[in-house]
């Protein structure tokens, strides 16, 4: 992981997430002042976060298509809401990091 300018994150993020918004829709879901950082292959972004400006997380948790939720249990995530439609993207969860 490295520090990635939130401009950079949005195609992929945009790609992955929310595919019914243009690039630059996607400024709408940002937190102001946020950073990112990216996970890469070779020099491909392939995962990214984004992290607000108080920085170090005290939690960790991610709204998750129900699909995705078992790769995120094989992660040590846990479902910690009712499931919830999200419009143009279908049903999600949100799940939550355990504590170690």
């Amino acid at each position: 992981m490295k520090p990635v300018p939130v401009g950079q994150t949005r195609r992929l993020r945009q790609a992955v997430l929310r595919p019914h918004l243009t690039v630059e829709e996607m400024t709408g879901s940002e937190p102001p002042d946020a950073f990112g950082a990216g996970a890469f292959e070779d020099d491909e972004l392939i995962a990214v976060g984004l992290i607000g400006p108080e920085g170090g997380a005290r939690e960790v948790w991610a709204s998750v298509r129900t699909p995705a939720r078992a790769l995120y249990e094989r992660a040590g995530f846990y479902v910690d809401s009712d499931m919830y439609e999200v419009p143009h993207l279908g049903p999600h969860v949100v799940m939550r990091l355990r504590e170690s």
